[in-house]
């Protein structure tokens, strides 16, 4: 079986990214020794914080007795835990996207799904995948693309999970949230997810063109009430969303 390589990025609190790494299958200590593979320097990570195990049974973290702790979303991390796709790792102050580069050669004009999806360009990459803008040959419109990691794939429960979330989120119908469409796995395919394109940006990218990030309270104001609208309804569905930063909105 070929090496898994993993991307390793490293986000501080208010998103920016700090620290890239790409790093192949085995043992990778994470840290503020300068010979940690995956060095942090900040005051809140120690020496030798946290292991990555890296490898073709899976990504797991292995907590050595930090002084500020691991953290898998958001629980403190004790021995090691297998990172299941789409769960947020922190150590210390700091966030790491772990993000497996995919097992397919694509690019735009890659046709996949058995052919519906024609790729045209890449929207961005994150710990649960790449998102691609693509045109669904069938409706003939466009929908955005969310190439799952591989993992997802060969993990019968992570997969199982990934339907569920899918079927749940299909009932949303609200003007504040990206409509889901579909979820396509096919056995030797990476799975996919089709969902509603909207052309235009996130909070992140706005908050970059600002002084200092700040928004004044009458640019903010009519965000956060869209915000809060699309959040009740999802709760009254029963369903949370876990994983709310400007990245996402």
């Amino acid at each position: 079986m070929a090496e898994q390589r993993v991307n390793i990025l490293v986000y501080k609190s208010d998103g920016t990214l700090i620290a890239q790494y790409l790093l192949g299958d085995g043992e990778h200590l994470i840290g503020r020794d300068i010979n940690c593979p995956v060095y942090l320097d900040s005051e809140y990570i120690s020496t030798n914080h946290a292991k990555l195990h890296l490898g073709a049974d899976g990504i797991y973290i292995e907590d050595l007795n930090s002084t500020s702790g691991t953290f898998l979303n958001g629980v403190t991390v004790r021995g090691k835990l297998r990172i299941k796709p789409g769960q947020v790792l922190q150590v210390g102050d700091l966030t790491i996207d772990l993000q497996p580069e995919s097992t397919e050669n694509i690019g735009p004009g890659s046709r996949l799904a058995d052919g519906r999806y024609t790729l045209i360009r890449l929207l961005g990459r994150g710990g649960m995948g790449e998102v691609w803008l693509a045109k669904d040959e069938q409706l003939e419109e466009e929908v955005a693309l969310k190439k799952l990691p591989p993992e997802v794939g060969a993990d019968a429960m992570a997969l199982a999970d990934m339907r569920r979330e899918v079927q749940k989120s299909r009932i949303l119908s609200h003007p504040n949230i990206i409509r889901i469409h579909d979820l396509y796995a096919k056995s030797g395919e990476d799975p996919l997810i089709t969902l509603e394109y909207v052309d235009g940006t996130d909070l992140t990218a706005i908050a970059a063109t600002k002084t200092n990030g700040i928004f004044s309270w009458d640019e903010i104001e009519p965000l956060i009430l869209q915000l809060c609208s699309a959040l009740e309804f999802a709760h009254e569905q029963k369903i949370v969303h876990r994983d709310l930063k400007p990245a996402n909105l």
